[in-house]
């Protein structure tokens, strides 16, 4: 499929942009993070926050095929002990817990405390997000897809943040 804006395949494009870092996590100074934070790729120990990243799949419209947002969820200690039990195994048939968006990606008003669900998935899939029905955008895309177009002005948006900052966004 073509995007009507440029021409170029869709799959030329990014079609998964994670974040490194809960923000709060992110915004500590390098230092205090390697010494404050407990991290891997996975999940997040910061004073008494518990986070694990997860995959928010947004659907791109007229395709078969989702555009991921890589964020954190803040989660409690309970459900943070669960994940970290059944992190090898299995965990479709787990019912989904509770959590807060832990980052704000790009282009959207505040997504931190956003509500959603996360939904444990088999051993080699991170998480997926679920957002609660409400009025801001990031459900909104979630609930009713995106277009090939809003992929390519992402894409755009991407390329200029990660030239612009630091090294929170990994494409």
């Amino acid at each position: 499929m073509k995007c009507k804006c440029c021409g170029k395949d869709i799959g030329l494009f990014t079609l998964d942009i994670a974040y490194e870092l809960p923000d709060v996590v992110w915004a500590l100074p390098e230092n205090e993070r390697e010494t404050k934070a407990h991290y891997n790729s996975d999940l997040c120990q910061y004073n008494d926050s518990y986070y694990i990243r997860g995959i928010a799949l947004i659907p791109i419209n007229e395709t078969n095929t989702s555009f991921g947002w890589g964020l954190w969820v803040e989660v409690n200690k309970k459900t943070f002990n669960k994940y970290l039990e059944i992190y090898e195994v299995d965990g479709t048939h787990k019912p989904a817990e509770e959590s807060l968006i832990a980052n704000t990606p790009l282009k959207y008003e505040n997504a931190n405390n956003l509500k959603a669900k996360i939904q444990f998935c088999s051993p080699n899939e991170r998480p997926e997000l679920i957002f609660e029905e409400n009025d801001y955008k990031l459900s909104q895309e979630q609930l009713n897809g995106i277009s090939v177009e809003r992929v390519h002005a992402l894409n755009r948006n991407i390329s200029k943040q990660i030239t612009l900052t630091d090294r929170q966004l990994l494409a």
